[in-house]
C-alpha cells in the first residue's frame, strides 16, 4: 500500500487563451490541454499541436494556446511528487511531450 502524500507542494492553475513568453521555473511543470492542441517551444525546439508536456526544473519554454484551456501544475522538486517525477525521465531527458490526449 502506498504511503499518503503529506507534502504535495503543488501550485495548480487553469489558463485560457494565452501566449506566454520564454521563461523557466524552479519546479517541475506539467501542462495539459483540456480541449484544443497548442504550440510550444521547449529548449529551443518547436512542437506544434501537442496536448501537453512535463518538464524538469530550469528548462526554458513558452506556449501559445490562443484557443483553449490549459491545466498547469508546478511541483516542487524535493516534494514527494517531485521525487516521483524525477524517476520518470531518462538520464539524458529534460522533458516529455504528450502528442495525444492518451499519453
Amino acid at each position: 500500500m502506498k504511503k499518503p502524500n503529506n507534502n504535495p507542494f503543488i501550485l495548480a492553475l487553469k489558463a485560457r487563451n494565452l501566449t506566454v513568453e520564454v521563461h523557466h521555473h524552479s519546479a517541475y511543470q506539467i501542462v495539459l490541454s483540456n480541449d484544443t492542441p497548442f504550440n510550444s517551444t521547449i529548449n529551443g525546439i518547436v512542437y506544434e499541436r501537442i496536448h501537453g508536456f512535463l518538464i524538469k526544473p530550469q528548462v526554458s519554454h513558452f506556449c501559445v494556446a490562443e484557443k483553449g484551456t490549459l491545466n498547469v501544475l508546478n511541483i516542487e522538486p524535493y516534494s514527494n511528487i517531485g521525487l516521483e517525477l524525477a524517476g520518470r525521465f531518462r538520464e539524458d531527458q529534460d522533458y516529455i511531450v504528450f502528442d495525444s490526449l492518451h499519453e
